[in-house]
């Protein structure tokens, strides 16, 4: 019996369950209740049930029958939910937001995203709304119903070919989060400039976004800003006013390769990815930005004096080297005193390094993938790590006696790496807390 049950997640088949146990009468103290990849039939089922759950305060369902339009639900029994605060209708075929929204006086977050075909009513949600989502939902223009829901706080309008409309978003004045990823932006609106309750703005994945910056100046709150995978050549001069940003991603904009002084004001970020940035060598300025504590240069070939700049960076955490065709640990690192994360992914020639034996603060090190024939003999000095990642090193065919010591690891990764019958090694039985993960090798797995 399941009569106390009060949040209820289920998924694929899982939903006859839920439709079963409410034809029972069972379940009608549930508060929470998310049914993912329904079919259309299941989705039918649970729009009806729906009317006896009048404690629901959280309800997200989504479709894998997304085409079936004709077939969807008109969801008319929302009008029992009368304290539902959350509402998620993720690819339910909505040609229309069910009429019972508007009057959900409780709800305060609607999720409409990836309804291709979804009409917005003049009024389609309450006047209290703080957070609305309509990603993917084929979109040209910044609906004007929008500009109404003057309460917004979060509004995510991404893989939408937005055009226009940009005037509706004058109005929200507390908007704090949105999100314009993958919206075939060329330049940033200049409505965005009104927005100054701004904290958190997403840019990314614009290919083509390459002016406008100007309107990012007036948004000094900002502390999250994503400008991966735009068209950059130079990091924008107007990025030194947001003193404010603790949150930084440049990566991906493969022609990137000046304005670097633009970063030197922002001395609260504790965040810059750099990632596939193409740079021939780290930027000095980076020295400058000692409050990071995570960096992500994964990807990036430097030359090797240049990593000499990450020295003064001594709150870093966590470090990402991923792909740096790095033949040894730069001596840099040994500087670091605060890095406990550190990714080698990638990096041919590392296990031979005897530096990694320096960085004795390590708590994860990841070396999946750089051609090891051995487990390093350094590794045994790393007694804090706590994680660590050896997977796809087909040729490791010893070593493992050099992780007896770390007493304190609790998952070993390695997947791909030849053991018989994909057993922990003996020498490692006295590692009583290890979570051992093994895979054997796929063909789906490129060695780089």
């Amino acid at each position: 019996m399941l009569t106390a049950l009060t949040r209820l997640e289920v998924a694929w088949r899982g939903h006859m369950f839920f439709v079963n146990e409410m034809q029972s009468q069972h379940l009608l103290q549930l508060q929470h209740l998310c049914a993912t990849r329904c079919s259309m039939d299941c989705l039918r089922e649970v729009a009806t049930a729906i009317s006896r759950l009048t404690r629901l305060t959280s309800l997200c369902v989504q479709c894998y029958d997304s085409d079936e339009v004709e077939r969807a639900p008109s969801w008319k029994n929302l009008h029992a939910l009368t304290a539902l605060q959350e509402l998620s209708l993720q690819e339910c075929s909505l040609t229309r937001v069910p009429r019972a929204v508007p009057a959900l006086a409780s709800l305060t977050s609607l999720d409409l995203s990836c309804n291709t075909h979804l009409e917005l009513r003049p009024v389609f949600a309450p006047q209290q709304l703080q957070l609305l989502h309509l990603v993917a939902c084929a979109l040209t223009a910044v609906p004007e119903q929008v500009s109404a829901l003057t309460a917004l706080t979060n509004l995510e309008l991404c893989m939408n070919g937005l055009a226009a409309g940009w005037e509706h978003l004058k109005p929200l004045a507390r908007l704090c989060s949105l999100s314009l990823s993958h919206c075939g932006l060329t330049s940033v609106p200049e409505q965005l400039a009104a927005l100054v309750a701004l904290t958190w703005l997403d840019l990314a994945r614009n290919s083509e976004l390459e002016g406008g910056w100007q309107h990012l100046h007036p948004l000094v709150r900002l502390r999250h800003l994503d400008l991966s995978l735009v068209s950059i050549e130079l990091v924008p001069e107007q990025l030194s006013a947001l003193t404010a940003l603790t949150f930084l991603d440049l990566s991906a904009n493969e022609t990137l390769a000046g304005g670097w002084q633009h970063l030197g004001p922002l001395s609260r970020l504790r965040t810059l990815k750099l990632s596939e940035c193409d740079m021939e060598s780290l930027p000095r300025q980076l020295s400058a930005l000692t409050a990071l504590t995570r960096l992500d240069l994964d990807g990036c070939e430097h030359e090797s004096r240049s990593w000499r700049h990450l020295r003064p960076l001594v709150q870093l955490r966590e470090l990402r080297l991923a792909c740096c065709a790095l033949p040894k640990v730069p001596h840099a690192l040994t500087a670091l005193t605060a890095l406990t994360g550190l990714s080698l992914t990638c990096n041919r020639g590392i296990a031979s390094s005897t530096r990694l034996c320096q960085l004795t603060q390590l708590q994860y090190l990841d070396l999946s993938s750089c051609h090891l024939t051995t487990v390093p003999q350094q590794l045994s000095a790393l007694t804090r790590l706590t994680a660590l990642d050896l997977s796809h090193n087909e040729r490791i065919a010893g070593g493992w006696q050099h992780l007896q010591l770390l007493t304190c690891l609790q998952k070993l990764k390695v997947h791909g790496v030849p053991l018989p019958d994909g057993q922990r090694p003996s020498v490692l039985a006295d590692l009583l807390h290890l979570q051992f993960s093994w895979e054997p090798q796929t063909c789906f797995h490129y060695d780089l």
